[in-house]
């Protein structure tokens, strides 16, 4: 589609720079040279035009990939280490500002592109284990070893998936082997933590190092950490890295006669911590069969006409966490943060959504979006406030979970991590590519993305296939709890009877 240009009409047609040296300087002069006036609030005409000339849509791709491929790659020294890495980010670029489905851009389509370029991240986090490899004897280590290396799935059966983890983890539950990968998430903690304290001067580790950090902590609610269990992690307070002693609380977010309740896990600094110490609350996300909460995951996963979270959040977490959140904010000087994983990130979002008042900081690590209604609720409550939440999301390429949901909040932050190389949908969604050596974190704009079609086409397709799943999962949970109530009523009958 061509559109005619007017005498106000910045021209650049691609076809003339043979690279970005001489591409970048007049790309830059029509963005500096265009006024900003009203035009992008009354949506006129007023644009930057890029053209392409003769120069066909695929070699236009081509070229512009390699024009930012260019400017990537003069962003660090090591150029061959990131050679793979700077083709997928550039393309990741290309598409994240709409630059694919266009032939022309405006001004300000432009501007945030080079604002996204200057963004950028590239390299990787400070390495957790001294042997990336799995080791026998070593089942918690080894099990995070997949979740924060880069083994792939296939090395996750054959080597890390021992007798034991295999029936902690799908047939009965072992809570010495929870215990281990607790203490063990600690350590990791702890040791990651002292990196970051000594600051190498590389700020893209030390960015990285920061999300992986919050990754690992994400993890810790699927080992269901004990009531009043002692727990030290690492917190930025003030611009510097400190361990924090923190109480385990457990906040039952599901009433009793639905069976063993869905738990959050409440990490309370102890009396004495430093100033500016946070109260840390963590969801789960979507657990292993052995879990205490399962199957609630799997039925608020698959509610229909529910964002992924809404229905559970809705029904039961919605006003127990709010009665927690109030007495926490009245009875303590702790700011609160919310984080978590997969379902726990969009049980995250939630939270903060309802509750911007309550939440000063938010992370939410590969999670759904949410629903159009619960996004407006929240930028009508957040616009009431002095100082709205901080909230980041990060998602990862290839992961299809982010692909769910309606929208994001406009003022959210969002990230996408982009590997060297693609890993496949399954780790994709359950690795954290902060952790490997090689990978790029791009800002996104959370309006662009919720306006995709793939977004609209996965929530019909959701639906089909929820329906089903869900009145399934509703049965047998409705069947467990009446067996249940029986088998308590016998015990109590049982009981009077022989007294």
């Amino acid at each position: 589609m061509y559109h005619k240009l007017s005498s106000k009409d910045r021209v650049l047609d691609v076809a003339q720079y043979q690279d970005f040296a001489t591409f970048q300087p007049a790309l830059y002069a029509a963005r500096d040279e265009t006024p900003v006036i009203s035009s992008f609030d009354q949506k006129l005409s007023f644009l930057i035009r890029l053209r392409l000339g003769l120069v066909s849509r695929g070699q236009r791709e081509e070229r512009l990939a390699s024009f930012l491929k260019e400017a990537l790659s003069a962003l660090v020294d090591d150029r061959e280490r990131f050679e793979n890495l700077f083709q997928r980010a550039a393309r990741e670029l290309l598409s994240a500002w709409g630059i694919r489905a266009r032939t022309f851009l405006t001004a300000q389509a432009v501007r945030r592109l080079f604002e996204a370029l200057s963004s950028l991240s590239f390299g990787g986090s400070f390495p957790l284990f001294a042997k990336s490899e799995f080791q026998k004897g070593e089942d918690a280590k080894n099990i995070l070893r997949w979740f924060m290396g880069t083994p792939s799935f296939r090395d996750c059966s054959f080597r890390v998936m021992t007798f034991r983890i295999l029936k902690a983890f799908l047939f009965k539950k072992e809570s010495a082997l929870m215990q281990e990968i607790c203490s063990e998430i600690e350590t990791l903690g702890t040791a990651l933590c002292q990196r970051l304290q000594k600051n190498h001067g590389n700020p893209w580790k030390e960015r990285l190092s920061e999300i992986l950090l919050g990754h690992l902590l994400t993890l810790l609610p699927f080992f269901e950490p004990e009531q009043g269990q002692e727990l030290k992690i690492p917190q930025k307070i003030q611009g510097c890295w400190e361990m924090i002693s923190c109480c385990v609380e457990r906040l039952s977010l599901t009433p009793r006669w639905l069976g063993a309740p869905f738990l959050a896990f409440a990490l309370k600094p102890k009396q004495g911590s430093p100033k500016g110490a946070r109260l840390l609350l963590l969801f789960p996300g979507t657990a292993q069969p052995t879990a205490s909460w399962s199957p609630l995951d799997l039925w608020t996963d698959f509610a229909p006409l529910f964002s992924i979270g809404e229905f559970l959040f809705s029904l039961f977490a919605k006003k127990r966490l709010s009665s927690f959140l109030q007495q926490e904010r009245a009875a303590s000087r702790h700011e609160i943060e919310v984080s978590g994983i997969s379902l726990g990130g969009s049980l995250t979002l939630l939270t903060v959504a309802h509750f911007p008042d309550l939440v000063q900081t938010a992370r939410a690590y590969t999670p759904a979006a949410l629903g159009r209604h619960v996004m407006c609720c929240y930028e009508k409550k957040s616009a009431l406030l002095k100082t709205p939440p901080d909230v980041s999301l990060f998602v990862q390429k290839g992961d299809i979970v982010s692909w769910f949901g309606a929208r994001w909040a406009r003022a959210w932050r969002l990230f996408l991590l982009v590997p060297e190389k693609p890993l496949g949908r399954i780790a994709s969604h359950l690795k954290a590519f902060s952790s490997l050596s090689c990978v790029a974190l791009i800002p996104l704009d959370p309006e662009r993305e919720s306006r995709r079609l793939r977004r609209k086409v996965f929530r019909a397709l959701f639906f089909l296939f929820s329906l089903p799943v869900f009145i399934i999962l509703s049965f047998f949970i409705l069947m467990r709890s009446l067996i249940a109530s029986l088998r308590a009523a016998l015990v109590f009958f049982h009981s009077r009877g022989s007294s």
